[in-house]
């Protein structure tokens, strides 16, 4: 099959795309147009890679840029005419999308809604566009994606969806054992300020909204527990956060305000006790949010402390992995006192995933999915 893979999004940085075309890969030949932030930047395996070099991500918001992506997205079509899939890799490529089943009508279409946020609580008229475009090429797909089982099922009720969408999980796994010694010695300096403490680790920034300042909080009553804040942020939300610490006279905390790469990561997440996964609920993207960071907690082998979201209680009590408990000294406390039992129940989980297997899984369902549309269509 000839699959037209299209995604508004810096490969390097996005691994769920990247986990995505693999999938696709297993199905045709895919001609991929994406963004990326080197074009040396190879995927194997493709029939053709159209590439558009970012600095960043705050790039992708710019208009010129986008209109260059639709450029590139119409010099693909020049050179693949024909299209058996059409894979739409989240919202801003849905007006494309909406262009391209109108004037060159793909067999298939395939549609990744990887967030969940209804027209109304997109922010900005722009947003709001694209939005509509997404909830018609969401109804116009033949097979959507979602990223955990609570958004599928409220998908198929909000767009009226004949069938569920499929679900692909955000399984996202850090190379724990092969961390490189330069790795190690420029940031063991930091993990040694816990002192013998328990070490939690919050992966997720500065974001207050996600309720990093009540957790920072949280430390001053857990004297034998060190917190570290790796991320960055925007400043508003560190001028917070640091003033708890200061004002408050909270020393068990550490803020790392620089973004880390994947291996960087990955160190302090081997060096750590504790993970934190923290959302807030006050719209559906995070009320019924799709976590990666959890996985990279788990794969390395730490139970984590969450907030009360519904997956993540789910995962919690279904699994024994951690806590979700907003009250987070009592969470961790709790995690604490049983650390032996939590780390095995975490053993245990992940002995039975693994990103091939859900790879696998969603490609035969898609397969399948087709197959009964061309059995239809005869």
């Amino acid at each position: 099959m000839k699959i037209l893979y299209l995604a508004y999004t810096i490969l390097e940085n996005d691994g769920r795309t990247k986990e995505l075309v693999n999938v696709m890969k297993k199905m045709g030949n895919v001609t991929l147009v994406s963004c990326v932030r080197t074009k040396t930047y190879e995927v194997e395996g493709l029939e053709k890679h159209f590439k558009l070099s970012l600095d960043g991500n705050k790039q992708i918001l710019n208009s010129g840029t986008y209109m260059k992506f639709v450029k590139l997205v119409s010099n693909a079509l020049k050179e693949q005419k024909d299209i058996d899939i059409l894979f739409l890799d989240n919202f801003f490529v849905s007006p494309i999308g909406f262009w391209i089943l109108i004037a060159h009508k793909p067999k298939f279409i395939i549609v990744d809604s990887r967030e969940l946020y209804t027209v109304r609580e997109r922010k900005g008229l722009l947003k709001k566009v694209f939005a509509l475009f997404e909830q018609a090429m969401i109804r116009k797909a033949d097979v959507v994606i979602a990223a955990n089982e609570f958004r599928a099922q409220f998908m198929k009720k909000y767009y009226k969806l004949k069938r569920e969408p499929l679900v692909f999980e955000n399984i996202r796994k850090l190379d724990c054992e092969n961390i490189d010694e330069s790795i190690q010695k420029k940031y063991s300096e930091i993990i040694s300020k816990a002192n013998g403490k328990t070490k939690v680790l919050s992966t997720g920034g500065y974001d207050v909204e996600r309720g990093t300042d009540r957790l920072v909080r949280a430390m001053k009553e857990l004297d034998n527990f060190f917190l570290f804040v790796v991320g960055g942020g925007p400043e508003k939300d560190e001028r917070i956060l640091k003033s708890i610490v200061q004002e408050e006279h909270i020393r068990n905390v550490y803020f790392l305000s620089e973004k880390l790469l994947p291996e960087e990561l990955a160190y302090f997440v081997k060096n750590c006790d504790i993970g934190v996964v923290n959302y807030h609920s006050k719209d559906l993207n995070n009320k019924f949010c799709a976590s990666g960071k959890i996985y990279e907690f788990l794969f390395c082998g730490k139970p984590v402390i969450t907030t009360e979201n519904l997956p993540l209680i789910e995962m919690c009590q279904r699994y024994g992995i951690g806590e979700a408990d907003n009250d987070f000294a009592s969470g961790l406390l709790n995690i604490a006192r049983n650390y032996e039992r939590y780390v095995q129940n975490v053993i245990n989980l992940v002995q039975d995933i693994s990103v091939e297997k859900n790879n696998n899984k969603l490609a035969e369902n898609i397969e399948y999915r087709i197959k009964a549309k061309l059995s239809i269509d005869r």
